[in-house]
């Protein structure tokens, strides 16, 4: 199936197309994918490494619930984008035909009618 076919098929319908969490997450940590993923995995890994001093700086000088939040944020943060790694391969493969094609010939992306 090419990528205009699977737009069309998902767009009306008659396909579904299914997307393995565990695998989204591998594939969208490989190299192969980084022109696509590149910005927002550099943004989670700053604000992750930038969240614990601002923690440490609110606990100290603001309300110490300020910090704890921050910590829970930049702790949540993970799992967050795990969740969301197929929704980051469906989206990026209706929109990309190499995106859709590289999921295509990794398994990633599992078309069922």
């Amino acid at each position: 199936m090419n990528h205009q076919e699977f737009i069309h098929s998902y767009k009306s319908g008659r396909i579904e197309a299914y997307v393995n969490q565990r695998a989204a997450m591998i594939f969208i940590d490989s190299p192969a994918v980084s022109k696509w993923y590149l910005p927002g995995r550099l943004l989670r890994l700053w604000i992750v490494i930038l969240s614990i001093p601002a923690a440490i700086i609110s606990l100290i000088w603001m309300k110490w619930w300020i910090g704890l939040v921050i910590l829970i944020i930049a702790c949540s943060l993970p799992t967050t984008i795990k969740r969301y790694s197929p929704r980051f391969v469906l989206e990026n493969a209706i929109k990309d035909k190499d995106f859709f094609n590289l999921a295509m010939n990794q398994g990633v992306i599992r078309i069922a009618e």
